[in-house]
């Protein structure tokens, strides 16, 4: 019997001590208890106690080490759940500008596909200005031929003009191929406006009898002009690109922040869950004995 006692208050004293108890405030002598109610004994309710307040602690410890959050719910950390709420709201706020200028990005991406296509075809009006330049070397019915694939080839840029689109929005909404390239020349005293649409059959600039060397003058100016617009392009992406850049680093330093402050530290957790095992285990024994000394 009393080495059953030794044991019990050994047992007692660490967990009223664990857990903020006095141990003066208990008989120390188990004997003394016997002929008390269960619902009276100290002890016993000192051991229900100890129970309860380990068995919290291990289901928050398991609760920590499954989510790998700290912080769960607000108890766990009233202050550090606020500065997680704020930070969440600003990691999404983050996340919606990157993906914003993602959007414009590929925007940009698909505009500078569809200006590389114009570039292909300024390339090949340039070609066959040069080609009907040679007038010497040319049949009427080849100038003809090469007039009939300029036209061809106005008609298709036109056409692309009008068709590409990025997820349903017009990329060259209200782009009319046929006045680009426009140059202002000097005749007669008089200035006079010519672009694209003067190379078609029948226009002044036409490869059958038109004036060749204002003909180059215009494809020129054209494919300048594509040659700037993509380099905008360029310089957009660019500017977007290092956006994001800094918006990513951003977020990366935030998004470490917020897992200092609510991820778990899964060692010490561990090592707090063993803890509250051990005095869970400690409690149960030492209600155990309260009850045969009973």
């Amino acid at each position: 019997m009393h080495g059953a006692a030794r044991l019990y208050n050994s047992l007692l004293r660490s967990a009223i001590t664990t857990h903020g108890l006095q141990w003066a405030s208990f008989p120390t002598d188990p004997l003394s208890m016997r002929g008390i109610s269960p619902n009276i004994d100290a002890r016993v309710m000192a051991s229900n106690f100890a129970i309860a307040r380990t068995s919290r602690e291990v289901n928050d410890s398991l609760t920590k080490l499954a989510t790998g959050k700290r912080i769960n719910r607000a108890a766990d950390d009233p202050a550090g759940m606020t500065a997680v709420e704020a930070m969440n709201a600003q990691e999404r706020t983050l996340q919606k500008k990157i993906k914003n200028l993602d959007f414009q990005r590929i925007q940009l991406d698909a505009r500078e596909g569809g200006e590389s296509a114009f570039a292909e075809a300024y390339l090949e009006l340039q070609s066959l200005v040069v080609t009907a330049a040679n007038s010497g070397a040319l049949s009427t019915e080849e100038r003809e031929a090469l007039q009939v694939q300029l036209d061809g080839t106005l008609q298709g840029m036109q056409y692309v003009a009008n068709t590409t689109n990025f997820r349903g929005q017009q990329l060259f909404s209200g782009r009319n191929i046929f006045l680009e390239g426009s140059i202002t020349e000097v005749v007669d005293g008089q200035p006079v406006t010519y672009s694209l649409k003067d190379l078609q059959r029948g226009g002044k600039l036409n490869l059958v009898n038109g004036d060749m060397a204002l003909a180059q003058k215009v494809v020129d100016a054209a494919q300048k002009g594509s040659s700037g617009r993509r380099a905008a392009i360029g310089n957009a992406t660019r500017d977007i690109e290092s956006q994001q850049r800094v918006l990513m680093v951003e977020l990366e330093n935030l998004t470490g922040a917020k897992s200092q402050i609510e991820d778990t530290d899964y060692a010490a957790e561990t090592s707090t869950l063993v803890r509250a095992q051990l005095l869970q285990q400690s409690s149960i024994a030492t209600r155990e004995i309260a009850i045969n000394l009973q």
